[in-house]
């Protein structure tokens, strides 16, 4: 699962986390994940990511797909 952008990695775990998260959701669900191990700044990857068009704020630091 190396090659799976961090896009649809965080795609699937919202999914999984019945279609919205909390950063700190997101974090302990992608931690240990071989994307993760490969980076040294992963949780700030994941808020970059998210501030992205495929995601949508709900509230502060909660996000849900489009």
């Amino acid at each position: 699962m190396v090659n799976i952008t961090w896009s649809d990695l965080i795609k699937s775990a919202i999914q999984a986390l019945n279609g919205h998260a909390a950063l700190q959701e997101l974090y302990k669900t992608l931690e240990g994940c071989a994307k993760s191990q490969n980076n040294q700044n992963w949780q700030a990857k994941i808020r970059q990511v998210v501030q992205g068009a495929a995601f949508k704020r709900v509230e502060a630091g909660t996000y849900e797909l489009r």
